[in-house]
């Protein structure tokens, strides 16, 4: 069975499933664990729809085992449409696309439910009707023209009037507009008219022309105006397309400029010059355009303003009289102040009546004088009132030859409120032979000291002024830190080189800073605020040196693994040092200590590796966070070989025999060890042998006796009889 959605028929379909549903509410429900056994629609198994109405609403009843109720499952069932080009759903409700037939499947519990859907235009088609007549598939009509079209709606040989609730659309809205079936025709050229209602639609081609052949200015070569001069008018006529007489068209014709800035084209052909530059003036009427080229020249060069630097004013200064010329190529110049037109960009801070600047409140203006096309501006700063000044620094020192910007002055307003006033100011110096001031810089040209003076109406303030000779390096013997927590210590003592080869102690001069916030730079000292790795650096006349800086808990106690070692010369060994926290936690310091030796020709040491440079002895020493560790070390050279005495000996019982080993070593020396020696035998019940080298016979048999030094071993065979 095929049913067919009409709002009517929906309304009481609706009211129909509100009923079932409330039926249903009040049936018994079916238990959770009940399982579905079907699923249906309310719709039956076809449904028909228009294109265009509402939304139809689909029910999805699903039925289970155990229960005569059935539940509505409508918003947990899945949706599916077999063509959405036609029809679209979601959620049960169906919204016409197209004409066309399309599947609607509700799925829910391993079962499903469908209905085959027609959707159909409201009408087989539109006819486009003119003056009571179907419509030509083409017009022709003239620029100007205003035509009306109706269109009607076609089903089953019935037609329905839908002008008005057609949507009408203009191909070339440049050609032609439509609304509701009016045409206005605007401008030569096609266009294609069209009625659409859901879903149908019906055009037609509209070819419009312009009635006239040619318009015609009467200035058709240049127009010159000049700035500040008066408008030219020029007149427009037309040329009929049948020949007639020409025609004036002035008032009619629409006028226009390419650059509104430089001339502007108003009604009835007036062009009034606004500035320099060139435009093109148009003229159009009903499709047919001319056009004639317009230039606007200035009548000076330039205007000139004095004075012509930017203006810093305070609040109580009195007024600055600004002057406007044009000056000529002779070297005499026109004064037009009181002729030239004189603008603030901000009246609030700054008014410019006759060139007259008076500041009115903190802030800042353009001030801006046009005469006849030129113009000038220059910008005025107005500061507030000013009771008392400061400079950014409290003193200044450079190197010779060396020239920056001069300090930045704050001052500080009638509320306490500070502002830079640095462009007010006026600088002086003591001494300008040692340090000048120029162009807004100082340059220190020779050693010595001054002082910069920067002074504001009645207030002013000092600075030292220090010149040094140039530096050459900037130098430090600490080279790491290693700071306690919660500990103050000073700061690294600074050596500075001048190109002059003097030295000076620079630490109190330099500035310091740190790159975190766990360490605190104080005036001639530092304290470690936090466990932390960070950076001290130093700065002074130009130069940099930084510091590595370590902030750690107290060390209690430092250990050195070895504390006394034997080294071949152009051997390195590395000693392990560890050191111990307040808190009992350990850590490896070798690397990190400041290492000493006191005799550099025999050794020296890095990050805790010691290498042998020569023979001799050496004590090496460690040091970190104040405590210290020691480290012996004897250079020797190294052993090539050892030589026993005897290779062999023979004996009786109960005698004895005395073995000496030599020890050779790469530098061509030797000594005697015996004594030095370990000294053993492969059998004492044949015979033994002393620490001392001293062989005894035992007993009858054989044993070898065996002697190690430094390393190395070296055997001798003993035969007992």
């Amino acid at each position: 069975m095929t049913r067919h959605a009409t709002p009517r028929g929906r309304t009481l379909l609706s009211l129909l499933l509100a009923a079932v549903l409330a039926l249903s509410l009040l049936a018994p429900a079916a238990h959770a664990e009940d399982a579905v056994t079907s699923v249906s629609l309310d719709a039956g198994s076809s449904l028909s729809l228009t294109y265009g109405e509402d939304p139809f609403a689909l029910v999805l009843w699903a039925s289970y085992s155990g229960s005569s109720a059935k539940k509505d499952v409508t918003s947990s069932a899945v949706w599916t449409t077999s063509l959405s080009s036609v029809v679209k759903v979601s959620g049960g409700v169906l919204t016409p696309v197209a004409s066309g037939k399309a599947t609607i499947t509700g799925k829910f519990g391993g079962y499903s439910a469908s209905v085959a859907v027609t959707v159909e235009y409201p009408y087989s088609k539109l006819q486009l009707q003119r003056g009571g007549e179907n419509a030509p598939s083409k017009l022709e009509a003239a620029v100007g023209d205003k035509l009306q079209l109706d269109v009607l709606g076609v089903k089953n040989g019935l037609t329905t009037e839908l002008t008005e609730d057609a949507d009408w659309t203009s191909s070339s809205a440049a050609v032609a507009t439509v609304k509701d079936g009016e045409i206005e025709i605007l401008s030569a050229g096609t266009t294609t008219i069209k009625a659409s209602y859901r879903g149908v639609s019906a055009s037609l081609t509209l070819t419009a022309e312009s009635p006239y052949k040619a318009i015609e200015l009467s200035e058709t070569s240049l127009v010159e105006l000049e700035t500040g001069g008066s408008p030219a008018r020029l007149s427009a006529t037309a040329q009929p397309k049948d020949g007639g007489a020409s025609l004036d068209v002035t008032s009619k014709a629409v006028w226009s400029s390419s650059a509104p800035t430089v001339v502007k084209a108003e009604k009835d052909g007036v062009l009034t010059p606004v500035g320099p530059g060139t435009a093109t003036i148009s003229v159009s009427l009903h499709g047919v355009t001319a056009t004639v080229q317009a230039v606007v020249r200035q009548p000076y060069e330039v205007l000139k303003l004095s004075p012509s630097a930017e203006l810093h004013l305070l609040l109580s200064d009195s007024p600055v009289q600004l002057s406007a010329s044009i000056p000529s190529a002779s070297g005499s110049a026109e004064d037009v102040t009181a002729l030239a037109a004189w603008t603030s960009s901000d009246l609030y801070a700054a008014t410019a009546d006759g060139g007259l600047v008076t500041p009115k409140a903190a802030g800042s203006s353009t001030i801006k004088a046009e005469y006849k096309g030129v113009s000038r501006s220059l910008k005025v700063t107005v500061y507030p009132t000013a009771v008392r000044i400061k400079a950014a620094e409290e003193k200044l020192s450079a190197i010779v030859e060396e020239t920056r910007e001069l300090p930045s002055i704050t001052a500080a307003g009638l509320d306490d409120a500070e502002f830079s006033v640095t462009k007010l100011v006026k600088w002086t110096s003591s001494d300008s032979d040692i340090v000048e001031i120029k162009d807004g810089k100082w340059i220190a040209r020779k050693s010595g000291s001054a002082v910069l003076k920067a002074e504001l109406g009645d207030m002013s303030v000092e600075l030292p002024f220090e010149v040094n000779a140039k530096p050459l390096a900037l130098l430090s013997e600490t080279k790491n830190l290693s700071l306690v927590i919660g500990k103050t210590v000073g700061l690294p003592k600074l050596t500075i080189t001048y190109t002059t080869g003097e030295e000076e102690d620079v630490t109190a001069k330099a500035v310091w800073k740190a790159s975190g916030s766990s360490l605190l730079v104080l005036e001639d000292s530092m304290r470690g605020l936090a466990s932390a790795k960070t950076t001290l650096t130093a700065s002074y006349l130009g130069k940099t040196v930084s510091f590595p800086v370590t902030i750690e808990e107290e060390i209690v106690k430092l250990t050195v693994d070895p504390s006394s070692l034997t080294l071949n010369p152009n051997r390195s060994k590395t000693v392990k040092v560890t050191g111990t926290y307040k808190s009992g936690s350990t850590v490896s310091l070798a690397a990190k200590m400041d290492w000493s030796t006191d005799a550099s020709a025999v050794a020296s040491v890095q990050r805790g590796t010691i290498k042998a440079l020569k023979l001799g002895s050496a004590k090496l020493t460690g040091t970190y966070q104040g405590k210290s560790v020691t480290v012996s070390l004897s250079v020797k050279p190294k052993l090539k070989s050892l030589v026993l005495s005897e290779k062999s000996l023979k004996l009786a019982p109960g005698a004895s025999a005395q073995l000496k080993l030599k020890a050779f070593y790469d530098n061509g020396t030797y000594e005697e060890v015996t004594a030095a020696s370990l000294w053993s035998s492969s059998r004492e019940s044949s015979a033994a042998v002393t620490q001392g080298g001293t062989v005894s016979a035992v007993a009858k048999g054989t044993a070898t006796i065996k002697a190690v030094f430094d390393g190395k071993s070296v055997t001798a065979r003993v035969t007992v009889k």
